[in-house]
C-alpha cells in the first residue's frame, strides 16, 4: 500500500479516530499504521474528538461508533460539519455500523468524504483510504483556492480535470458552486451550474437551481424543483430540509413540520433539525408535539456544551403554555445554572414565575411577578434574544400593559435580527 514512487501515502499525516469498540478501534488504527500515518489519535469520547479536533489540524479523521456521552456518530458528524473542524482539504470518513437505509441516509446527510460499513477487513480499509486519500490530494489545489476565496481559480483546476475523472469534475463544480451561494454571487453560481449540467447529472445541481431560485424571490419555481427532487430522489435528505425552510418562511407550518418529520424519520437524530421541527410545532400551534420534541433535544444537551439558551425558552415558552408552570420553572431554574451568562435565562425564570402566578387566584401575586418581569425587561432589553423578546411583548399584550409591549415590538423591529414570521407578530401588535 505505497503511493506514487513508493512513499506511503499517509506519510507526515496526522490521523484521528473515534471509536469505542476495541476491535474495530484496532483494526481502524493499525491500517492508518500500514498506510505510514506519521501520528494516530484514538479516542473512545464524542466530547474528546470535538476537543481535539477545536486543538489541532487533522488529515485523516474516522467516525465510528460512539457512545458514553451527549454524542453519538450522527451527532459527532453533525456537530463536526456544522463547525467546520475538518478542513475541506483533510478525509472525513464514517464508519457505519450496517447497511440499514436510514443508518446510511442519516451519515450521508451530514457529508463525509467517505462511508465504511461494518463488518470491514484490514484489507478493505486500507484500499479505499488509499483511494480517498488520492482523491483529496488531487482535488487540494481547487479547496486551496476556495479557502482563499478565490473562486474562478478553483473552477479552472476543476475544468483541468481529465473528461473519465467525473467524479472529480463534480466535486469540483460542487464545490465551487456551494461557495458562490453561500456568498450569494448568484449570477456566478447560476453560470457554474450550467457548465457543470453539460458535463455531467447529479441531484445537488437540481438543489443548486432551487436555492438560486429561492434566492431571486421565485419561490414557486424553488418549490416545484424541489418536490420533483424529492420525488426522485426520497434519500436526498437536504431537499426536504430545504423546502421546509420555504414553507416555514411562506407562514405554512404544518406543511414545514410534515417536511421535517419525514426527513427525521428516513435520518435518524439531527440535533439541528429536531429544534427546527420544534419551531415549527410552535409557529404552527401544534404545542403537545412541539413539548414532545423540545424534549427530546433536551434530553440530549442539557448540560452539555451543545445546549443553547433558545431550547430552554422555547421549551419553557411551551410547558407555560400548556400550562405545565411548575416544570417550566424548573426548566427555567437549568437555564439559569448552565446558561448564566445569557440575559434570556432570568428573564426567561421571572416569565415563568408570572405565568404560574397569573395563572392562579391571587391577583396580588401576579402583579407582583410582572412588576419583577418588567423591570427585568428594561435593564436587558437590549440584549434579549428575539424570540424572548416576542414572548414578553405578547404576554404585556395580554395584561394589557400597551407601553411595554410597543416598546418591546420597537426594540425587535429595530434588532435587524428577526425574520419575516417574526416581524409579522410585531407588525399586528404596533397596528394594534
Amino acid at each position: 500500500h505505497r503511493g506514487i514512487g513508493g512513499r506511503a501515502p499517509l506519510l507526515g499525516r496526522r490521523a484521528l479516530v473515534a471509536e469505542t469498540a476495541s476491535r474495530a478501534r484496532d483494526l481502524l488504527r493499525s491500517s492508518l499504521i500500514m498506510l505510514g500515518a506519521d501520528e494516530i489519535e484514538v479516542l473512545g469520547s464524542g466530547a474528546a474528538v470535538i476537543e481535539k479536533l477545536r486543538a489541532r489540524r487533522f488529515d485523516v479523521v474516522m467516525i465510528g461508533h460512539i457512545a458514553g456521552d451527549v454524542y453519538d456518530s450522527q451527532l459527532l458528524l453533525e456537530k463536526i460539519r456544522e463547525d467546520r473542524l475538518v478542513s475541506h482539504s483533510s478525509a472525513l470518513v464514517a464508519v457505519a455500523a450496517d447497511r440499514a437505509p436510514r443508518t446510511i441516509a442519516g451519515i450521508a446527510s451530514h457529508g463525509p468524504d467517505m462511508c465504511l460499513i461494518k463488518p470491514l477487513t484490514a484489507s478493505q480499509v486500507r484500499l479505499r483510504l488509499l483511494q480517498l486519500v488520492a482523491y483529496k490530494d488531487r482535488l487540494r489545489p481547487m479547496i486551496e483556492a476556495l479557502e482563499n476565496d478565490d473562486w474562478r481559480t478553483a473552477l479552472a483546476v476543476c475544468r483541468l480535470f481529465e473528461a473519465d475523472s467525473l467524479e472529480l469534475r463534480a466535486a469540483g463544480y460542487r464545490a465551487v458552486c456551494e461557495d458562490l451561494l453561500q456568498r450569494k454571487l448568484l449570477d456566478d453560481a447560476e453560470t457554474v451550474l450550467g457548465e457543470a449540467r453539460a458535463a455531467l447529472q447529479a441531484p445537488w445541481m437540481q438543489l443548486a437551481e432551487a436555492r438560486i431560485r429561492q434566492d431571486r424571490g421565485r419561490t414557486t419555481e424553488a418549490r416545484d424543483l424541489l418536490e420533483r427532487l424529492m420525488g426522485e430522489r426520497p434519500d436526498f435528505i437536504a431537499s426536504y430540509d430545504t423546502l421546509a425552510g420555504i414553507e416555514s418562511q411562506r407562514g405554512e407550518f404544518s406543511v414545514a413540520l410534515r417536511l421535517l418529520q419525514e426527513a427525521n424519520e428516513r435520518t435518524g437524530f439531527s440535533l439541528r433539525r429536531m429544534r427546527s421541527t420544534g419551531e415549527a410545532a410552535v409557529r404552527g400551534g401544534n404545542l403537545r408535539l412541539a413539548e414532545k420534541v423540545l424534549d427530546r433535544v433536551m434530553e440530549r444537551v442539557q448540560d452539555s456544551e451543545l445546549a443553547r439558551a433558545s431550547d430552554y425558552v422555547s421549551l419553557v415558552d411551551v410547558l407555560s403554555a400548556r400550562g405545565k408552570h411548575l416544570r417550566a420553572e424548573k426548566i427555567a431554574s437549568a437555564m439559569c445554572r448552565t446558561q448564566a451568562e445569557d440575559p434570556d435565562a432570568g428573564v426567561a425564570a421571572l416569565l415563568a414565575k408570572f405565568r404560574r402566578e397569573s395563572s392562579g387566584d391571587d391577583a396580588r401575586l401576579a402583579n407582583e411577578a410582572l412588576g419583577e418581569l418588567a423591570e427585568a425587561y428594561r435593564r436587558t432589553r437590549a440584549e434579549l434574544s428575539v424570540e424572548m423578546l416576542i414572548q414578553l411583548m405578547e404576554t404585556f399584550v395580554a395584561r394589557g400593559e400597551r407601553e411595554l409591549a410597543l416598546d418591546a415590538a420597537r426594540v425587535v423591529a429595530s434588532s435587524g435580527r428577526a425574520d419575516r414570521i417574526r416581524l409579522d407578530r410585531v407588525r399586528a401588535v404596533l397596528k394594534g
